[in-house]
């Protein structure tokens, strides 16, 4: 499957992601380790269907003024992420991040790229290019996979359910099982990429390596998301 195809098909589902707690949970993690006030710029790399900006969008509610500026290679997902943002603070971008960032040196004084760096061609280059254009101490938020256990996820959706002994939501839990279903199968042709080298799965002792040899110092590291992604945290030195 071309690789444009795959993103634009994964794009009529991709939402479906909100349906799980643990993604849910992430988003806010992300949000909220942004540390977001007043006057900050911030670059969503691959920001896909537009999930993290929704949140702040709902978390902030105009009670700070941001800018952000949001990059994704796939016309799908962004057509979602467009059609989620109620306010004009926000600059879409179609722009593939293999070729490089359209905006000049210390733009931004936020990054965050989620899911995302996995699927670039370089990784290292990428986070030499998120370097370049963070203001000094600007602070960046990477979150990618470090597991191939799909069904890590799945497991503690499940758990929170049940420990919350609310047969309404288990009840919603085997109604969006079909979906849940469809998200396993896109989720296996991205293992069966990492497992061929395509995309890049990483440690969290080799994300942290990568990002100190290229100019960061670590202020968080530590597994999400069903302990299936590593969550990292940097400042700019």
């Amino acid at each position: 499957m071309p690789l444009l195809n795959f993103w634009r098909l994964y794009a009529l589902i991709y939402d479906s992601l909100l349906k799980i707690i643990p993604y849910r949970q992430l988003i806010e993690k992300v949000v909220a380790e942004l540390e977001i006030k007043s006057d900050l710029t911030i670059f969503d790399a691959g920001c896909g269907t537009g999930n993290v900006i929704k949140k702040i969008e709902e978390k902030y509610s105009g009670d700070f003024k941001i800018k952000i500026h949001a990059i994704d290679v796939e016309t799908a997902m962004l057509n979602r992420a467009v059609g989620k943002i109620k306010k004009n603070h926000v600059r879409f971008w179609l722009c593939d991040l293999n070729e490089g960032l359209p905006f000049p040196n210390k733009t931004f004084h936020r990054i965050i790229c989620v899911n995302a760096l996995y699927a670039l061609n370089n990784p290292d280059l990428a986070i030499q290019r998120f370097r370049r254009v963070l203001k000094n101490k600007g602070e960046i938020i990477i979150v990618n996979p470090c597991s191939k256990n799909l069904v890590a996820i799945l497991k503690e959706h499940i758990f929170i359910i049940l420990s919350k002994k609310n047969i309404i939501s288990f009840l919603k839990f085997l109604i969006d099982l079909p979906l849940f279903v469809l998200l396993i199968v896109f989720n296996i042709i991205i293992l069966f990429k990492a497992k061929k080298k395509i995309y890049h799965f990483l440690s969290e002792k080799i994300l942290a390596e990568k990002m100190s040899k290229f100019g960061f110092k670590i202020l968080k590291l530590e597994k999400v998301y069903g302990s299936t992604c590593v969550f990292l945290k940097a400042q700019k030195i």
